[in-house]
């Protein structure tokens, strides 16, 4: 029991020791400027997207709602470029890749042919549909996103093998030490039930034992205790005289077999 004991503290140890270390490793990730950068790339690549994805659809179906939502996602990509260029230095800060796109530019040449329903004049735009159709964003920063969501899958399968492991050789241990405390306990009545039958068994320790009973049952005002001790006393005195009285028997016995015995065997006379 014990040398699973420390197995298993070994064991959570090393676990724990490897939860933190990845631990520290995701709080620096997530603290470094690069983090952020990334994340608010993410953003924008994700809003320019949907703006393509409402350009088609309000090319396609000439639906309004479709055009309004392309503002809405252009307002949020502005948002995330402007982040970016936050935590980028301020001589980065003037260029605005997003804008030389040639799918972007010519995303304002749609919006407003859609919104002024002249359906002419959007047939013969449909150009403008083809290049975006046929058009693609840069992913430059793509193969970051792959490390970094790697590196997120890789973190939390540490931790969810650790925590596999950990968890059920914890329980184990919290039912074997249970088990173990209650053997113990058990085995501590055992020992304080022979010690006592030995203390009320005796007489000199019969009366220390009483003395203190009382001294205890009187300064606490619990006569349960006292009650208790004088079951025990009764009990044992019975014991004592049941005792007495087999010796008594026995020994009574023995002479009456004696006496019996002496009168059934034959007496010799010798005459001389």
């Amino acid at each position: 029991m014990r040398v699973m004991s420390i197995l298993a503290l070994i064991f959570n140890v090393c676990a724990f020791a490897v939860i933190a270390g990845v631990i520290i490793h995701s709080f620096s990730v997530i603290n470094n400027p690069r983090a952020d950068i990334l994340s608010l790339r993410g953003d924008a690549l994700y809003n320019c997207l949907l703006m393509e994805e409402a350009t088609r659809h309000a090319s396609y179906a000439n639906n309004l709602t479709a055009a309004k939502l392309w503002y809405q996602y252009r307002d949020a990509m502005v948002d995330a470029l402007s982040g970016i260029f936050d935590v980028l230095q301020q001589s980065g800060s003037t260029i605005n890749i997003s804008t030389l796109v040639d799918p972007v530019k010519k995303d304002p040449m749609v919006i407003p042919i859609i919104k002024s329903n002249n359906r002419l004049f959007h047939l013969s735009r449909m150009d403008v549909h083809s290049k975006l159709k046929n058009s693609s964003f840069p992913m430059h920063g793509r193969f970051k996103d792959q490390i970094i969501n790697s590196t997120s899958i890789t973190t939390v399968s540490v931790v969810g093998t650790n925590l596999t492991l950990i968890i059920p050789v914890m329980f184990v241990i919290f039912l074997l030490t249970i088990k173990r405390d209650k053997d113990a306990s058990k085995k501590l009545r055992q020992a304080e039930l022979l010690l006592l039958k030995d203390t009320i068994a005796n007489g000199g320790l019969r009366t220390l034992f009483r003395n203190f009973i009382v001294e205890k049952a009187e300064g606490s005002r619990n006569l349960r205790l006292l009650n208790q001790y004088m079951f025990l006393e009764k009990v044992q005195y019975y014991k004592d005289l049941n005792l007495k009285l087999f010796e008594i028997q026995i020994k009574m016995e023995r002479q009456e077999f004696e006496n019996k015995r002496q009168v059934k065997s034959p007496q010799f006379s010798f005459n001389l």
